[in-house]
């Protein structure tokens, strides 16, 4: 009886995985870029402790998700305003390297060209956040940002998210007596045209960021900030 109900509860569990995949393919149906994720599963094998004849592993005993794969199909292609916005028609991936000549492989193609006339990826490599599938360059985000009259700085960090990888999060520094909030970030975005899934998640407004002696953001600091402040919301409920 003991096994029958673990192994009901263990489908419940799978499938409630799987419902939450569905959904989050069709929330972002309309969503530019988008790839979608498919739930796959597999068996969970159980052994007789109880000294059986064979001690045999016995298939069936249960089921679990083994992994929820991106879907990379080919999606529509699209015009931007830049001429550097390139995109791949089909298979591959673009091949990009960072300064210490690690390669990394990227469907992202938003390009520019830098101080010393070389073609790079909008941001470093290393900064890139991935969400569902999709590589999107903080200092995009950052740019939009601070373009508008109550930034005063920006920036701009990923956090865990458990279906999608990362959620971004808008960290801000408002001028004096300013106010800002994360509908209007996401209305000024919208009409500003930028692709949904570009979109900050999160907003925080900050007194002031973390920053090395030389002025560069320190976004770690900032991140295990916000996590520490979550736990601790968690913890208090």
């Amino acid at each position: 009886m003991g096994s029958a109900l673990w192994i009901a509860i263990s489908g419940l569990n799978a499938s409630s995985k799987q419902m939450d995949v569905i959904g989050n393919n069709i929330a972002n149906a309309n969503t530019m870029g988008f790839k979608a994720g498919k739930t796959y599963f597999a068996n969970v094998l159980s052994q007789s402790l109880s000294g059986g004849a064979s001690g045999a592993m016995q298939i069936g005993q249960g089921v679990t998700v083994a992994d929820v794969a991106t879907q990379f199909s080919q999606g529509s292609l699209e015009s931007t305003s830049s001429s550097l916005d390139l995109a791949i028609d089909g298979g591959g991936f673009f091949i990009v390297e960072d300064s210490e000549g690690s390669q990394y492989y990227t469907r992202a193609g938003a390009f520019h060209i830098d101080g010393e006339g070389y073609l790079t990826v909008v941001g470093r490599t290393k900064e890139i956040l991935i969400r569902g599938g999709m590589n999107i360059a903080p200092r995009e985000i950052e740019d939009v940002l601070l373009g508008f009259p109550e930034v005063e700085r920006a920036a701009v960090v990923g956090l865990p998210d458990e279906r999608l990888g990362e959620r971004t999060c808008a960290c801000v520094v408002l001028r004096d007596d300013a106010t800002l909030d994360l509908d209007t970030v996401v209305a000024r975005f919208e009409a500003a045209g930028v692709a949904t899934y570009k979109w900050p998640q999160r907003l925080e407004v900050l007194g002031e960021l973390p920053a090395t002696a030389s002025g560069k953001i320190r976004k770690h600091v900032i991140v295990a900030d916000l996590l520490a402040a979550d736990l601790r919301v968690e913890d208090s409920r």
